[in-house]
């Protein structure tokens, strides 16, 4: 049987102000630092079509000569489909067997 899910956090964007967007600041600086491509998209306000407003999110991406193409292509499924996926996980390395 599958897990119910939850609704989301009516408060969603005022907890990504003051608690997700601090650290996302600090992730974002160390890539740039670093040269590390990234991808993080982040949903914080749902869709009320009762009331005619639309779901809000917000993605962030560093791109850098050399990143896998898996990243541009990710980049492009969330900005075309979010927030209607539930979660994309692509891995660019051979994940050793366990």
């Amino acid at each position: 049987m599958a897990k119910k899910l939850q609704p989301m956090n009516p408060d969603s964007e005022a907890i990504y102000d003051a608690q997700i967007y601090p650290l996302m600041a600090q992730v974002i600086a160390i890539c740039q630092e670093h040269r590390i491509p990234m991808l993080a998209t982040f949903q914080y306000k749902q869709e009320d079509q009762d009331h005619g407003e639309e779901a809000s999110w917000c993605t962030s991406r560093i791109p850098f000569k050399g990143e896998h193409p898996r990243m541009e292509e990710a980049c492009n499924v969330m900005v075309r489909t979010a927030p209607s996926f539930l979660a994309l996980t692509l891995a660019s390395h051979p994940v050793p067997a366990g």
